[in-house]
């Protein structure tokens, strides 16, 4: 995945949502497609920007606004497979982010896009709701394989 032709998205996702934008395995902060700084995060979108729809305070605001309860991420997706509220806060979550991808992506022509950070680890409740945002295009996701040590790796990098 290394070739300079190689087009890729990072995201994380947890408290907020982190993006790095890379081109033949470098990141990169401009160019075609690339928002200023390579971050997402504070984009407009629907009204407010793109952290209000994609990070951990956005799940649990989903859910607390379907069942009237508060909980911790990892409880909602405990439940999901179980729970009609926690399945779809978690398809609404894919959603969101596959529409986010769309917008702020397409111009960039990313073949795959990363998935990392603590939310992650919930992929399966809302990734299919995010590839059928994204169904058409030749866009690759999945997620990291690096998990919670990702952030060190990167930091130990720069």
């Amino acid at each position: 995945m290394n070739d300079s032709s190689t087009r890729a998205i990072g995201i994380t996702l947890g408290t907020g949502i982190g993006s790095a934008f890379s081109v033949g395995g470098r990141v990169v902060v401009t160019g075609q497609g690339v928002p200023k700084g390579g971050e997402i995060w504070d984009l407009r979108f629907r009204g407010g920007i793109v952290a209000d729809f994609i990070s951990t305070a956005s799940l649990q605001r989903s859910y607390e606004q379907r069942t009237g309860q508060w909980a911790e991420v990892r409880a909602i997706a405990g439940l999901a497979d179980t729970d009609r509220n926690a399945r779809e806060t978690f398809e609404q979550f894919g959603s969101d982010l596959g529409q986010v991808l769309l917008e702020f992506s397409s111009a960039f022509r990313p073949e795959c896009v990363v998935l990392g950070g603590g939310i992650a680890r919930s992929a399966s409740h809302f990734l299919p709701a995010a590839e059928r945002e994204l169904d058409g295009l030749s866009i690759r996701m999945c997620v990291s394989e690096l998990g919670d040590h990702a952030p060190l790796i990167g930091a130990g990098i720069c």
